[in-house]
């Protein structure tokens, strides 16, 4: 809980932020992170300003994703599809979350992991393509997307789920 951290650059060389490793510094606004991050654990960036920016106000962004390393950290909310690029490795918990505009996923077969509620109420969503590579399905992932009739799961045997997918 620092309310004087304002920016903050994960070293060369770390690959994962650990869970709620920055939560509640509220003043914090700039993360820098190397292309080496593979993990962001959970609400590691909860309650903190960079957060609040990524999560509401979109107008000022340069791209259709927050990327951290190789970790898609949150989608812009006005997206009607997302095509994920390759070579990202996982979607952190409620990156797209209540996104109701979003209406198409397609998630490269980079990608091992999709976090807890990563589309979770993301109403408009009809169709998802996730790869056999993909092994961690987080907690209520595509929990609320009641219009989704066609997941493409290749390998869905294959998947740890960390509860349901709905």
């Amino acid at each position: 809980d620092d309310t004087t951290l304002i920016s903050v650059t994960i070293p060369e060389g770390c690959e994962g932020i650990e869970e709620g490793a920055f939560q509640w510094c509220s003043a914090l606004e700039i993360v820098h992170a190397p292309d080496l991050i593979m993990a962001v654990g959970l609400n590691a960036f909860a309650g903190t300003r960079f957060d609040q920016y990524y999560s509401e106000n979109e107008t000022s962004w340069n791209e259709d994703f927050c990327f951290l390393g190789k970790v898609l950290y949150k989608g812009r909310r006005s997206l009607r599809e997302a095509r994920i690029p390759e070579g990202t490795v996982r979607i952190t918990a409620d990156a797209f979350r209540e996104h109701v505009l979003l209406r198409k996923i397609s998630i490269p077969s980079t990608c091992i992991e999709i976090g807890w509620r990563a589309f979770e109420s993301c109403t408009g969503l009809t169709e998802v393509t996730v790869p056999g590579n993909a092994k961690i399905l987080g907690w209520h992932a595509f929990r609320g997307c009641s219009r989704l009739a066609d997941r493409y799961l290749q390998d869905a045997k294959s998947w740890q789920m960390q509860k349901d997918i709905s």
